[in-house]
């Protein structure tokens, strides 16, 4: 697995025009993984936003592996991981596992074996509405990781997980990271055993009314 390079530029960040949340940042991430640190309300999940395509910048520019953040080249080099899963609660693990091996093109044992991996097997054929919090993470976190591009963004993955899930996934992350992905994260309490390659300060922008 090879790495691909996030670069922003004098990146401008808001919901308003008038009221930004981030102002004139700039970073090269390369392989590694990149905390994001900051308090509540600095803007670390509007970046997550603008890192994944999904939010227009006000001024400046985000390029992943020298494509738009917003482009389908630049989609199809990032997985996301949201803070909160987004399994469909009627649907089963085993759906699951058939949507996204249409949408990856991955095969099915392969997909279902990373679930396996997380200690699901037993839940595959439960909708999802019956699994635990801690579950539905863990298996939002495999299905939305299964496929191996070069640029990871995880918001709060660790909600609700186990220790041992934490350190499960600890571990996969210190190995992308090892073999060159580009890994960007936010995490309030990241677990010790965790090899952070640094960390982005993000701080609080004071407006005025």
């Amino acid at each position: 697995m090879t790495g691909a390079s996030i670069r922003v530029s004098d990146l401008t960040l808001g919901y308003q025009l008038d009221r930004p949340v981030i102002r004139h940042l700039s970073a090269q991430l390369g392989a590694g993984l990149h905390l994001l640190s900051g308090p509540n309300g600095s803007g670390k999940s509007t970046l997550m936003l603008a890192l994944a395509g999904q939010l227009e910048p006000i001024a400046g520019s985000v390029f992943l592996g020298g494509h738009p953040a917003a482009s389908d080249e630049a989609r199809g080099l990032r997985s996301v991981v949201t803070s909160r899963p987004a399994l469909i609660s009627s649907l089963t693990l085993r759906d699951h596992v058939e949507l996204a091996h249409i949408s990856l093109g991955l095969p099915r044992e392969h997909i279902e074996r990373r679930l396996g991996d997380y200690q699901l097997s037993a839940w595959i054929d439960a909708p999802c509405s019956e699994l635990s919090s801690g579950n539905q993470q863990r298996s939002w976190w495999a299905l939305s990781t299964v496929a191996p591009r070069p640029i990871l963004l995880a918001d709060e993955p660790f909600n609700a997980v186990d220790a041992d899930g934490v350190g499960q996934m600890a571990a996969d992350l210190n190995g992308w990271a090892a073999n060159g992905r580009t890994i960007v994260m936010i995490a309030h309490d990241p677990p010790a055993g965790l090899h952070v390659s640094d960390t982005i300060s993000l701080a609080m922008e004071a407006h005025r009314d």
